[in-house]
């Protein structure tokens, strides 16, 4: 076999753990807790199809042409309102839509990040954007957390030493852990980027999936300075297979990244920028998060029940107020990604938590996914789990 002589920028990324995960959920027997994919029951469908027939009928030649790379201007205008309503300032010359706010991450890479800089990240933090940050070959440090999200202490001593180009946070149901960074912590956060001139690239795939509590503000309402780039994903509350992200931020830094999009995909399609923004003009958007909200915490809630009942005592597994995800850590002498090969054998799947630590280690974690799973499924799944994992008591 020829010996490929590949970058250094992909031969820093391994996907060997998410492959055997994907292998193993592949099997229609499995009952997975793995990957953060929304419920089928979640899906706007009839909402989809009448957007689609109204674009199609109204404006055939505008959506199947190309178009703007900063976005469709419709929904760039409807955002404007979507925005305000979560207290975000947002203009057209502030915004670009993305292709699923991955790209909104790749993009602010591509605009800030060169070979050997520093990124702050969370303890631990989403596995994707770790595997992106590599890629560009920087540094990722990693910022302690608790049940409150980030230590502002510990952030701000990571400032200093590391000086970093930027602080990547998800402060709502954060994945994996599904923590939720308070409110002093939010506002100490973005004082200390502001103080020390960086920025907090803010991740909210799941802020409108809240089941407990009350809201807190996004970072980007605090943002005077210009310091916050926030990303908005539409996968979690419409559908993943539209990828359509945005990134509202300063006006230079749009600039930016509208720049680097036009030579990476020229625009994220215009049928699906479409599909949404009627999905906003109509209503029907806020609609679909009112339904779909009961239909996840009522799984939540049965994930929660079956392992407090079949989890031995001492493993720890977290209780977020909403999102995806709920995080365990067992017995430092446990290794999740033997216990993945024998939860696989007896037909369950979850992902280890090694990947998600920037530095590795912490084999004794794992995170549970709720959202795509049957309330049969759940508790079948967690019950065999808890007693694979009451025999390493």
């Amino acid at each position: 076999m020829m010996n490929y002589a590949y970058s250094r920028r992909i031969e820093g990324v391994s996907g060997d753990t998410i492959r055997e995960i994907l292998a193993l959920t592949s099997r229609p027997e499995v009952i997975s807790f793995a990957g953060g994919m929304p419920s089928a029951d979640a899906f706007p469908l009839e909402a989809i199809k009448e957007a689609t027939q109204y674009y199609l009928e109204t404006a055939p030649f505008v959506i199947l042409q190309y178009g703007n790379t900063q976005g469709f201007g419709p929904l760039l205008d409807n955002l404007v309102g979507f925005f305000a309503k979560k207290g975000i300032k947002a203009e057209r010359e502030n915004m670009v839509i993305t292709t699923g706010s991955q790209e909104g991450i790749e993009l602010v890479c591509k605009a800030f990040l060169d070979v050997g800089d520093n990124v702050l990240v969370e303890s631990p933090t989403y596995m994707v954007a770790l595997q992106t940050f590599k890629s560009f070959e920087v540094n990722c440090h990693s910022v302690e957390t608790d049940e409150n999200g980030v230590l502002p202490d510990d952030l701000e001593e990571k400032i200093k030493l590391y000086k970093p180009k930027f602080i990547y946070l998800i402060p709502n149901f954060q994945n994996p852990t599904g923590v939720t960074l308070n409110a002093e912590r939010r506002k100490k956060c973005y004082e200390l980027a502001a103080k020390y001139n960086t920025i907090i690239l803010e991740d909210d795939p799941y802020g409108e999936l809240r089941y407990y509590g009350t809201a807190e503000p996004a970072m980007k309402t605090m943002d005077e300075t210009g310091n916050v780039v926030y990303l908005q994903s539409f996968s979690k509350i419409i559908s993943p297979g539209l990828r359509v992200g945005a990134v509202v931020a300063n006006k230079n830094i749009i600039q930016k990244i509208n720049a680097s999009k036009q030579s990476i995909d020229v625009h994220t399609p215009l049928l699906n920028q479409a599909i949404v923004s009627r999905l906003i003009e109509t209503g029907e958007l806020y609609e679909n998060i009112e339904r779909i909200r009961p239909l996840y915490k009522e799984k939540i809630n049965c994930m929660l029940k079956g392992m407090s009942e079949t989890f031995p005592k001492g493993a720890y597994f977290s209780k977020p107020e909403g999102g995806m995800f709920i995080w365990c850590e067992l017995d430092e002498k446990i290794d999740s990604i033997q216990l993945l090969r024998e939860a696989a054998a007896a037909n369950v799947a979850f992902i280890p938590g090694i990947p998600f630590f920037a530095e590795g280690g912490h084999a004794n974690t794992f995170r549970l996914s709720f959202s795509n799973s049957s309330l049969e499924q759940i508790n079948t799944g967690i019950r065999t789990l808890g007693n694979l994992i009451k025999t390493k008591y």
